[in-house]
């Protein structure tokens, strides 16, 4: 795992700028070479394609480095098998290539080995990308993406929609990365005890990270979310229980929040079920009066 250090992730939309270099839009290219032998790479969604490597997940810390050591790892499917690549080369070589290598952190690739079952590069398909570098993983139950109608939303039809993968919610396009208090380091401690100076605050971990506690409150599990450099108040609270909706049993996830956790809204696997239930509370929660 990439700890206490500053990585970001990248796709086709979201480039890394890495010493004047822009991936994944850079493969096309044809300029990479790994273990200094001239290779082919390209994005893919599912760790399928023709390319040599076939990237599904790119994270670098170059936006937040401020000398010439930044980092580039590429998690790729290699003939069928995880690989993930690193380099660091800030300048031009002679041949042209950008040289690549694969990593010797085990923790990532054996991170990134059980992230896609095992290594086969079919199973690579059940993960958008490798969502974390992170060993925290949402529970099961949560996975997946949830529909929610809120008479306040922006989006069309007032439904908003939550994506929950690895360890990653993102609701209505805006991303929050879910990490365990464990990876908090000396100094965000002292920060959040009152000490320390505000100034070395990581301002991605200020607006993208959030730290997680799990518990079971009547029968259902929960998953605590506060902001990294949260030192107040009680976060966000996501738990999910099968229910009875239209005559059909599916699962319903609850967010709430408050001293009470009292729900903030429901969401449902459907779009159809989020608009049929809409504002609808259920008699078995603590709704605010």
């Amino acid at each position: 795992m990439l700890v206490n250090q500053q990585y970001a992730d990248y796709q086709p939309g979201n480039e890394t700028h890495f010493f004047g270099l822009n991936y994944p839009s850079y493969f096309k290219e044809d300029k990479l070479a790994v273990d200094d032998q001239h290779v082919t790479a390209d994005w893919s969604a599912d760790g399928t394609g023709s390319s040599d490597y076939n990237v599904v997940g790119i994270y670098s810390d170059s936006a937040a480095a401020h000398d010439m050591s930044a980092h580039l790892y590429l998690f790729t499917i290699h003939d069928g098998q995880p690989v993930v690549l690193i380099t660091e080369q800030n300048q031009g070589m002679p041949d042209g290539l950008v040289h690549f290598k694969e990593t010797a952190n085990t923790d990532l690739k054996q991170n990134f080995t059980q992230i896609v079952g095992g290594g086969s590069a079919t199973t690579a398909n059940t993960t958008k990308t490798p969502s974390s570098t992170a060993n925290y993983q949402v529970p099961s139950e949560l996975v997946g993406t949830w529909y929610g109608y809120s008479e306040y939303s922006k989006q069309p039809e007032q439904i908003d929609t939550l994506e929950i993968a690895g360890n990653k919610l993102t609701l209505n396009g805006e991303t929050t990365e879910l990490h365990q208090d464990s990876e908090r380091t000396s100094q965000e401690r002292e920060l959040l005890s009152g000490k320390g100076d505000p100034n070395q605050i990581d301002k991605n971990k200020m607006d993208n990270w959030g730290v997680i506690k799990e518990f079971d409150v009547e029968g259902r599990h929960w998953l605590n979310v506060r902001g990294w450099y949260q030192s107040a108040g009680d976060g966000s609270y996501y738990g999910v229980k099968s229910r009875n909706i239209d005559g059909e049993t599916m699962p319903v996830l609850t967010i709430a929040g408050g001293a009470g956790m009292w729900p903030s809204q429901h969401l449902y696997p459907t779009k159809a079920a989020a608009l049929s239930m809409k504002d609808t509370k259920f008699d078995d929660e603590h709704n605010q009066e």
